[in-house]
């Protein structure tokens, strides 16, 4: 039982990683994206 809790909480935190990656990641070529179409970045 503890050992399938523990195995939970790792697939959670496995999940959680690449959500906040996806989040960067998805950022950061909105603020690229952004740069190239208007010359400017754009931080907020």
């Amino acid at each position: 039982m503890k050992k399938g809790s523990v195995e939970v909480e790792i697939l959670r935190a496995g999940g959680i990683l690449p959500l906040i990656l996806n989040k960067v990641a998805a950022k950061a070529s909105n603020d690229v994206g952004q740069f190239v179409r208007t010359g400017t970045l754009v931080s907020n």
